[in-house]
Protein backbone atom coordinates (compact mmCIF):
# COMPACT_ATOMS: atom_id res chain seq x y z
CA UNK A 1 0.00 0.00 0.00
CA UNK A 2 2.83 2.39 0.78
CA UNK A 3 4.51 1.59 -2.53
CA UNK A 4 1.25 2.40 -4.36
CA UNK A 5 1.06 5.74 -2.49
CA UNK A 6 4.67 6.59 -3.36
CA UNK A 7 3.99 5.72 -7.01
CA UNK A 8 0.85 7.86 -7.06
CA UNK A 9 2.66 10.83 -5.51
CA UNK A 10 5.82 10.65 -7.61
CA UNK A 11 4.58 9.43 -11.00
CA UNK A 12 0.93 10.48 -11.08
CA UNK A 13 1.30 13.84 -9.31
CA UNK A 14 -1.30 13.08 -6.66
CA UNK A 15 0.10 15.47 -4.05
CA UNK A 16 0.28 18.32 -6.56
CA UNK A 17 -3.34 17.65 -7.56
CA UNK A 18 -4.32 17.61 -3.88
CA UNK A 19 -2.80 21.01 -3.19
CA UNK A 20 -4.06 22.52 -6.45
CA UNK A 21 -7.63 21.54 -5.55
CA UNK A 22 -7.90 21.88 -1.79
CA UNK A 23 -5.88 25.05 -1.18
CA UNK A 24 -8.05 27.24 -3.45
CA UNK A 25 -11.18 25.42 -2.28
CA UNK A 26 -10.35 26.08 1.39
CA UNK A 27 -9.51 29.71 0.75
CA UNK A 28 -12.73 30.18 -1.22
CA UNK A 29 -14.72 28.36 1.43
CA UNK A 30 -13.54 30.49 4.35
CA UNK A 31 -13.37 33.81 2.50
CA UNK A 32 -16.50 33.86 0.33
CA UNK A 33 -18.92 31.06 1.22
CA UNK A 34 -21.46 31.89 3.94
CA UNK A 35 -21.17 29.75 7.07
CA UNK A 36 -24.42 27.86 6.44
CA UNK A 37 -23.22 26.74 2.96
CA UNK A 38 -19.69 25.67 3.91
CA UNK A 39 -20.47 22.02 4.53
CA UNK A 40 -22.32 21.75 1.21
CA UNK A 41 -19.44 23.46 -0.60
CA UNK A 42 -16.87 21.06 0.83
CA UNK A 43 -19.13 18.12 -0.06
CA UNK A 44 -19.27 19.34 -3.66
CA UNK A 45 -15.49 19.75 -3.85
CA UNK A 46 -15.07 16.31 -2.27
CA UNK A 47 -17.18 14.82 -5.06
CA UNK A 48 -14.72 16.10 -7.65
CA UNK A 49 -11.77 15.01 -5.50
CA UNK A 50 -13.15 11.46 -5.49
CA UNK A 51 -13.29 11.58 -9.30
CA UNK A 52 -9.63 12.66 -9.39
CA UNK A 53 -8.65 9.88 -6.97
CA UNK A 54 -10.52 7.33 -9.06
CA UNK A 55 -8.76 8.45 -12.22
CA UNK A 56 -5.34 8.28 -10.55
CA UNK A 57 -6.06 4.89 -8.99
CA UNK A 58 -7.16 3.38 -12.30
CA UNK A 59 -4.53 5.03 -14.47
CA UNK A 60 -2.36 1.92 -14.82
CA UNK A 61 -5.16 -0.65 -14.92
CA UNK A 62 -6.20 -2.68 -17.93
CA UNK A 63 -8.69 -1.47 -20.49
CA UNK A 64 -12.31 -2.37 -19.88
CA UNK A 65 -12.41 -4.18 -23.22
CA UNK A 66 -9.68 -6.59 -22.17
CA UNK A 67 -11.52 -7.73 -19.02
CA UNK A 68 -13.16 -11.13 -19.33
CA UNK A 69 -16.94 -10.95 -19.48
CA UNK A 70 -18.93 -13.65 -17.77
CA UNK A 71 -22.18 -14.72 -19.41
CA UNK A 72 -25.36 -13.71 -17.67
CA UNK A 73 -26.94 -16.50 -15.61
CA UNK A 74 -30.09 -17.99 -17.06
CA UNK A 75 -33.24 -17.62 -15.05
CA UNK A 76 -34.95 -20.87 -14.19
CA UNK A 77 -38.43 -19.41 -14.23
CA UNK A 78 -38.50 -15.90 -15.72
CA UNK A 79 -42.01 -14.95 -14.63
CA UNK A 80 -41.59 -11.27 -15.48
CA UNK A 81 -40.77 -12.16 -19.08
CA UNK A 82 -44.00 -14.14 -19.70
Amino acid sequence: AIQKYVTDVKENGLLKKYWSLWLPASLTNFMFVPAHFRVAFVAGVSFFWMIILSLVANKGDQDVDSCPVEPEPRLLAPRAMD
